[in-house]
């Protein structure tokens, strides 16, 4: 018994001293941390376990949702997908849901089927305030904004019954009495389709809130309208685009009418066939409005000498051509450099002791180059002209249909899809139309209000919206609502 004991503590003795070897190496290999190594780990550990709620939300506050084209300039493609953000910032109050989707403020059915309608706003209609003037075939209609949709105003009806296609509305104060007056343009077509007459009116504005007279100013096939000044006379001056043949056989024409009291024909230009488009702008900054026309070729500018007449012209070639956009350059290089000059001594903290020497700062400063006016010509492409440069090609949607000068040089254009704001390298969907929906024209309302005319099965709708940030979308199943009629609605037939 005895030897047993004996053997056993001896065997116990041999695997103690094994383990206390091993342990050496261990301890002096690095394995092994020091007591109070372990101790701060432990520590550590249970402060990690119970983190502060207020910490913890405003690190991860910065965190942006996937959809927000703002990060470093990405877009959802390049920030990853949606889900993966998601699980970054779950658990946190970050803006993670999708952002909510504007609704149209007006969606209306202003007329019923006809083959062509155009938009335009301007006040012509009792106070300042705008409205929305909408051609449907032969009538035009003058709508009030009101709190459930629109109310009519007034319509005007040209006589007859053949189908005609119409240039946009335009309101100017064509005969120079403070007055706005609504200008109106129509082709009346044949059986093939191609121009057979038209009329373009000048229907004045009436202190009392009306209409007054109705001048029949030219008897012209009008697909395009632009009122400017001209000739530094009062009274706005009309250029109007005059489809004469659809088939090729004559040419179009642009004619210029001088505003007034009596407006009367200033200039008629030859132009090639099948135009769709006129514009005016100071594209070489000579002080002088130049015309820019559009057609099946492509673009034709013709250089204006401040009278109303254009002497010398150059083309501009682009495929499929559609529309016409400008840009007004707002200041010239004179007044660039005046605000310069005045935003340098604003902060009135300068040492007089070391002002400029008073003969060096009487030189009056260098004057920059006066800017004009900048043109996109809208096709298959979309082209940009800034002065006599050659004209460069812009990044934008294909299939444009019409397009307009948006908010800070930004393009509003308008596809079947879709209306967008495109600029360069920018390219944001703010109106996703409905398939149902075809889109036909578009006006904006003091840069900012957007107005998308189209047809759809039961007629022509109005969709109106303002420009922000989000993607205006029709929930489904809305229905347009019908325009109500104002207490006093003005009907007048155009003869």
């Amino acid at each position: 018994m005895g030897q047993k004991i004996a053997a056993a503590l001896r065997a116990l003795g041999i695997l103690l001293g094994i383990w206390g070897v091993l342990g050496a190496i261990a301890y002096f290999a690095g394995v092994i941390p020091p007591d109070a190594e372990l101790a701060d780990d432990d520590s550590a550990s249970e402060t990690e376990a119970t983190p502060d709620p207020e910490t913890e939300v405003a690190e991860a506050a910065p965190a942006v949702p996937a959809t927000d084209p703002e990060v470093a300039g990405a877009t959802p493609d390049t920030i990853g997908p949606v889900g993966e953000v998601a699980t970054e910032t779950a658990g946190t109050e970050a803006a993670t849901e999708p952002e909510a989707t504007p609704a149209f403020t007006r969606h209306a059915r202003v007329c019923d089927s006809v083959e062509h309608a155009r938009v335009g706003v301007g006040s012509v209609v009792g106070d300042a305030s705008p409205e929305r003037i909408v051609i449907c075939g032969r009538k035009a209609h003058v709508f009030a904004p009101t709190a459930s949709g629109y109310a009519r105003l007034a319509t005007l009806t040209l006589e007859g019954d053949a189908q005609v296609r119409m240039a946009p509305p335009v309101v100017a104060d064509v005969n120079g009495d403070d007055l706005q007056d609504l200008v109106l343009g129509w082709t009346q077509l044949d059986a093939e389709g191609g121009p057979d007459g038209g009329t373009l009116r000048v229907i004045a504005g009436d202190p009392s809130g009306g209409f007054g007279d109705t001048d029949a100013l030219a008897a012209l096939s009008v697909v395009a309208l632009e009122a400017t000044e001209l000739d530094g006379r009062p009274g706005a001056d009309l250029v109007a685009l005059h489809w004469a043949d659809g088939f090729g056989r004559r040419p179009s024409e642009a004619y210029v009418f001088a505003g007034g009291p009596s407006p009367r024909r200033l200039a008629r230009r030859r132009l090639r066939h099948d135009g769709v488009a006129v514009a005016v702008a100071d594209l070489n900054a000579d002080g002088h409005l130049d015309l820019i026309t559009l057609d099946a070729e492509g673009a034709q500018i013709a250089d204006g000498d401040g009278a109303g007449r254009f002497p010398r012209f150059r083309s501009v070639p682009l495929e499929a051509g559609r529309d016409i956009v400008v840009v007004r350059s707002g200041s010239t290089g004179a007044a660039e450099a005046d605000e310069s000059r005045d935003g340098d001594g604003a902060d009135g903290d300068a040492d007089p002791e070391e002002s400029a020497d008073p003969e060096e700062s009487a030189e009056p400063p260098e004057a920059a180059a006066p800017v004009g006016d900048t043109v996109y010509l809208v096709g298959d492409s979309v082209l940009r002209l800034q002065g006599e440069a050659e004209p460069t090609t812009l990044a934008a949607p294909h299939g444009i249909l019409r397009a307009l000068a948006g908010p800070e040089g930004a393009l509003v254009a308008m596809t079947r899809q879709r209306v967008a704001l495109v600029g360069d390298g920018t390219d944001r969907t703010v109106v996703d139309l409905p398939g149902t929906f075809r889109p036909a024209d578009i006006a904006l309302l003091e840069g900012r209000t957007l107005l998308v005319l189209g047809r759809t099965a039961g007629g022509w709708e109005l969709l109106e919206t303002e420009l922000g940030e989000g993607t205006a979308r029709l929930a489904p199943g809305t229905e347009a609502a019908r325009p109500e009629d104002a207490p006093l609605v003005l009907d007048l037939v155009l003869h």
